[in-house]
């Protein structure tokens, strides 16, 4: 997160990182995020800005 509340673009060896993470949660938003210190609103933001795809036959945890 920058000052202004903005995100700075990750690195490519920071979003293949973030890939790994949730793959490793098996698309658990909610673990994900907590895990990495943001929101899921942030993550969420991260997952659609560089086109990641909840694992394949794993659904979004979109529970409040």
């Amino acid at each position: 997160m920058l000052p202004n509340g903005q995100m700075r673009e990750l690195r490519p060896f920071e979003v293949h990182a973030l890939r790994g993470r949730i793959n490793g949660t098996r698309g658990a938003v909610r673990e994900t995020a907590a895990a990495m210190g943001i929101s899921r609103f942030q993550l969420h933001r991260l997952m659609t800005r560089y086109e990641i795809a909840v694992p394949k036959g794993e659904e979004l945890d979109e529970s409040p």
